[in-house]
């Protein structure tokens, strides 16, 4: 007894100071989390080894001072002599307040006037620590002039409107963690039943993804961190955090009460390992085999969910657990309740008539999932933000009124010949004719004013170009706006007919297309070409899990395929919500395609968290099954343990999902409303129906190649 009690006591310090040295980790964690939302370094869309990364290269070795991030001061005046007076005030001001900055010109057309400035740097970090430094003080100076001339003036451009992205993206993360995190302890409240239980996994949950996410600070080298990288790993991070807490009690609750406490949480603690590493482990090894997409954007989001998952599952499995021993008097075991009998009776209902039912849903979520062929991907970019934003509206008018200055969707870059661009006047020409004449081109801005060299010699024409271009090996840069804007689908259409025409027309010199449209176009690409390969990996990965798990060959192959069910008809009800404009009936901002990246996160988060589900329902089906009982009666006893616990984390993790998809940003709203409705269908539709019925059909062939343990034969003996 004495014994007993010093174990009892020891386990308590023990338990004191890891909620002691969690606090304090959550402490950094805290701050390293504001830090990772001002180290983005990337847009995420500049795909490494595309056409379009080479002439980005290209734009930025040869112009330099073009090329380089800034911002754009953007005047709506009366056009009096005084007002243009006071622009150049507004320039000359500007100029001698922040010297870091270079003014590149000023241009009039109208009511309106444009001042240029870059921050003389090629890195977002830079540019946005600048402009974040600058930024009170400038728009001190425009609104003083805005008043004084009465005018309307924007600042805009690349810096601002990435700015506001970020800012954004943080107010969409306070926004969802003041509904979700009392939503999500209300949930708690009412699955648990109890204040202290719910407290200590929302407590691990989020301090587990804060950390983690912290972590990717540390990490040694360079690695992208884009506006998304914070929301996705803290929504993920949050929800599976929230399954694990659900494991560590589901398994201190199936410990006879008669046993010592100390004996129970021991037995316990060895069957949340046994559930919690597995799941977790399947989730990043998932998730890291996105890197094979070498693209910024998809490595960043992936790399934000991995940290943060690592943080969770570490939380649970150190600071929960010490939570729950510290207030050990205050657990107690519930008991099934009106939801789980209810659970059961339909489960029962449902397993005497398991072929019809499973047949008829597998129909209906395959002609859900039917729409997926039809799916379109696109890169929303600017339309991804309210249109109220000064930045927005601004910038929408730079569009309009200077074209040149809110930069091109599609540019080409004509490299010279070995003999310079002399005698080559004419196939110029030809080129930038044939691009012209495509009917889906709006205008092209020629930067050479080809008609008056026809008549020069070729001297003269050299001349003339070197003169132009500072030098002849120079490439030609042609900009061309279409009759879209931005990375819509039509622009990302055009340059691939752009290309495909270019491949097929002979030319003396070389040519290369880039600009946003153009990176998405080769995002999009890279993760076509690349994609069966991943799912093939993530495949394996979660099938030698469950395998090793499990040893049931059963158990893996079929929720390989259930998992990859549940991914069709999630994008199916996306392309429905987003591309077919459906959603507006209930105030989504559609836009008649996907974000590039949805399917691909969709598929593998699904996968991985799917995991989750199996691991926790089949191992209470196992457990009883070990036991000598009937396949359909460790159904329901399974069913009755977890049935509360799987469907409360289900509601769970879709509320969480869902507050970040009711969030301003539509990448955000397409990758929350897919995983809620994914989660949804898969707790209930997928482990608790379909799952069963598989179970129901082969029986004690479930099992195979395992054999029962000795230790398992022992205890059935």
């Amino acid at each position: 007894m004495e014994s007993s009690n010093l174990t009892a006591r020891w386990r308590s310090v023990m338990a004191i100071l890891t909620v002691i040295a969690w606090i304090v980790v959550t402490g950094f964690g805290v701050l390293g989390f504001q830090t990772l939302s001002q180290s983005i370094n990337t847009t995420g869309l500049n795909t490494p080894g595309s056409e379009s990364a080479a002439f980005q290269q290209t734009l930025q070795r040869d112009y330099p001072k073009a090329s380089a991030l800034g911002f754009d001061v953007l005047v709506h005046h009366h056009n009096s002599p005084v007002t243009r007076s006071a622009i150049n005030g507004l320039t000359e001001a500007i100029r001698h307040q922040f010297s870091q900055l270079m003014n590149m010109g000023v241009q009039n057309h109208g009511n309106w006037t444009v001042s240029a400035w870059s921050e003389k740097t090629h890195h977002f970090v830079t540019a946005l620590k600048t402009y974040s430094s600058i930024s009170t003080s400038l728009h001190k100076i425009v609104a003083h002039f805005a008043s004084v001339t009465h005018s309307q003036v924007f600042i805009t451009g690349t810096v601002p409107m990435q700015s506001a992205f970020s800012q954004l993206a943080l107010q969409d993360l306070i926004r969802a963690a003041r509904f979700t995190l009392p939503l999500t302890l209300i949930l708690l409240l009412l699955v648990f039943r109890s204040l202290y239980k719910s407290f200590a996994v929302i407590f691990s949950a989020t301090t587990g993804a804060l950390v983690g996410l912290a972590g990717l600070t540390l990490w040694p080298g360079t690695v992208p961190i884009t506006s998304f990288t914070e929301q996705a790993g803290l929504m993920i991070g949050l929800s599976v955090g929230i399954d694990y807490g659900m494991m560590w009690l589901a398994s201190l609750a199936r410990q006879s009460q008669s046993e010592p406490v100390a004996n129970r949480f021991r037995q316990a603690r060895k069957r949340a390992v046994r559930m919690i590493l597995p799941a977790a482990a399947i989730v990043i090894l998932a998730l890291l085999t996105l890197m094979e997409f070498h693209q910024p954007l998809i490595t960043s989001i992936a790399l934000g969910i991995v940290f943060s998952v690592a943080g969770s599952a570490l939380a649970s499995l150190s600071i929960l657990p010490a939570i729950l021993w510290l207030g050990r008097s205050r657990l107690r075991t519930a008991t099934a309740d009106r939801s789980t009998k209810v659970l059961t009776t339909v489960q029962t209902f449902l397993l005497r008539r398991q072929r019809t039912v499973g047949v008829a849903l597998v129909a209906v979520l395959i002609g859900i999932g039917s729409l997926v062929p039809a799916i379109t991907l696109w890169e929303p970019g600017i339309s991804t933000l309210p249109k109220n934003l000064p930045a927005v509206q601004g910038f929408r008018s730079l569009q309009r009124h200077f074209p040149s200055y809110a930069g091109a969707p599609i540019q080409i870059a004509l490299f010279p010949p070995t003999g310079g661009w002399g005698g080559q006047i004419l196939a110029f020409k030809h080129t930038v004719q044939w691009i012209t004449n495509m009917p889906a081109v709006q205008r092209i801005q020629d930067p050479l004013p080809l008609n008056e060299l026809l008549g020069k010699s070729r001297t003269e024409q050299n001349a003339w170009i070197r003169h132009i271009l500072g030098s002849s090996t120079h490439p030609v840069i042609l900009n061309l706006w279409s009759i879209d804007a931005n990375s819509s689908p039509h622009n990302l259409n055009l340059v691939h007919q752009l290309r495909s025409r270019i491949r097929a027309t002979p030319t003396p010199f070389r040519m290369q297309i880039g600009g946003g449209a153009a990176q998405a176009h080769d995002a999009v690409r890279r993760i076509s070409t690349s994609f069966l390969g991943v799912l093939a990996a993530v495949a394996m990965i979660t099938m030698i899990g469950l395998l090793w798990r499990f040893r049931s060959a059963v158990i893996a192959i079929s929720s390989i395929v259930l998992n990859g069910l549940s991914t069709l008809v999630s994008l199916g009800v996306l392309v429905a919500l987003f591309q077919f404009q459906w959603g507006r009936w209930i105030g989504l901002h559609t836009a008649g395609a996907l974000q590039w990246t949805t399917p691909v996160l969709i598929f593998a988060i699904l996968f991985a968290v799917g995991t989750d589900y199996e691991i926790f329902y089949v191992e209470a089906i196992q457990h009883h099954q070990q036991q000598e009982k009937p396949m359909k009666t460790a159904i329901l006893l399974a069913t009755r343990e977890t049935g509360t616990l799987l469907s409360g984390a289900a509601i769970i993790m879709a509320s969480v999902f869902m507050a970040f998809g009711l969030s301003g940003l539509e990448f955000m709203q397409e990758l929350g409303i897919g995983l809620a409705i994914a989660v949804l269908i898969d707790a209930t539709i997928m482990r608790m129906m379909l799952v069963p019925s598989l179970l129901m059909l082969f029986q004690d062939r479930t099992w195979w190649p395992g054999r029962r343990s000795h230790t398992d034969r022992e205890v059935i003996k």
